[in-house]
């Protein structure tokens, strides 16, 4: 092949490009439909692929600790031990933390019925304040027969929802079992899988790419493992404290605060928010006192968990500073949602490391002195110590 066809071809290529994303933007509505159908087809293996991982995390420490006792029968034993933990988490959640809640929300339904005869009192008590501003508040009745009636006349409406709701469901169940057999499958035979993958891999590129993307697979795998093992022991930790501390101080719905507070602290910095807002309006509803200890308890836990907890549980495992885990939380979550929120400082992690180790490369390439990055001032004991956070 001559020159000159060669660059007609070129062009011929670049042409075909451009036509194409040309199409994909005048017709974007379309091209998302289609994306959105195709992500939607191939969803249960993606959950399985998220639970294979999820469930891999706990199972290669189960491994480590067994170690080669059972032969080539390990990799099943370790599957069936990691399964069987699992299983007893569930079962003392639904036997143990569930009935506490249904009891915690029989409660608060009791405490509601009377909400309004409370309100009427505070009212009352400071009418004569608030003619003062020609102020009229109506006084307020939660007539329980009445809205039940209203339910009851609207029933088809409601079963109509719930019939959508159904569905929606039955849908969701079937996406996570389907997901859940392929992830079975996954743990299973990961290393067959890997092999494979390999394989095709070095048969398809260049050596020293394959290389390259095995090891940002690599750094992704440790930061995503050791994010995910990290926040759920925090979590844990941190659920347990609330619901021991306000047992012993009687507050009420310890058990239903405790387990909100274990679950929302997967849901990093926005989490603990979520759950002192519940959490507080909850106590408040039952005594404004208890609500306020609530508060300054709260306080104290979370100094605790940010300062000695999160450090030495989690600790540097992630290796993001501040402001990009913050910046990760809030664009994650306006993304893709509390998923978003969960999968985003991880990722933007491995993406952080990558870019540093690049521009550290580039510096010893180019022969720049570090101490130039600090405006000639005298921390030369800090950058050799590695106490650098930034890039």
């Amino acid at each position: 092949m001559d020159l000159a066809q060669l660059k007609t071809k070129r062009i011929l290529f670049t042409f075909t490009i451009m036509v194409i994303i040309a199409a994909a933007v005048f017709h974007i509505n379309t091209v998302i439909n289609y994306l959105l159908a195709f992500i939607e087809l191939f969803n249960p293996f993606f959950v399985g692929l998220a639970i294979a991982y999820f469930f891999n995390v706990f199972m290669v420490i189960v491994e480590k600790r067994i170690k080669n006792r059972f032969g080539k029968y390990r990799r099943l034993v370790s599957f069936g031990v990691t399964l069987t933990l699992l299983v007893l988490i569930v079962t003392f959640v639904l036997f143990n933390v569930v009935p506490n809640m249904v009891q915690s929300i029989r409660e608060l339904v009791e405490s509601f019925k009377g909400l309004d005869a409370t309100i009427n009192s505070l009212v009352g008590s400071n009418q004569g304040w608030l003619a003062g501003f020609d102020i009229q508040i109506p006084e307020l009745d939660f007539d329980f027969d009445t809205i039940l009636a209203t339910l009851q006349n609207n029933y088809q409406l409601l079963l109509g929802g719930l019939s959508s709701y159904a569905t929606r469901a039955i849908g969701g169940l079937s996406t996570f079992f389907i997901g859940l057999f392929f992830s079975i499958y996954l743990i299973l035979y990961k290393e067959k899988l890997v092999y494979q993958t390999r394989r095709v891999l070095y048969a398809l590129v260049e050596e020293k790419r394959v290389d390259g993307i095995l090891e940002v697979a690599s750094l992704a795998n440790r930061t995503f493992k050791n994010f995910i093992t990290g926040q759920c022991l925090e979590a844990l930790i941190l659920g347990l404290m609330f619901a021991l501390s306000m047992t012993l101080l009687k507050l009420p719905y310890a058990m239903l605060v405790g387990s909100l507070v274990s679950v929302m602290a997967l849901i990093p910095i926005v989490g603990a928010f979520i759950s002192f807002l519940i959490g507080f309006f909850l106590i408040l509803i039952v005594d404004f006192n208890q609500a306020l200890l609530f508060a300054g308890l709260y306080l104290v836990l979370q100094q605790i968990e940010g300062n000695l907890i999160y450090p030495n549980v989690v600790g540097s495992s992630v290796g993001l500073p501040s402001i990009w885990t913050f910046a990760s939380v809030v664009v994650g979550g306006s993304l893709f949602g509390v998923v978003g929120m969960f999968v985003m400082i991880p990722l933007v992690s491995v993406g952080y490391t990558l870019f540093k180790k690049h521009i550290d490369k580039r510096h010893s390439s180019l022969g720049i002195d570090a101490r130039k990055f600090y405006g000639g001032q005298a921390v030369a004991a800090a950058v050799d110590d590695g106490d650098d956070d930034g890039i």
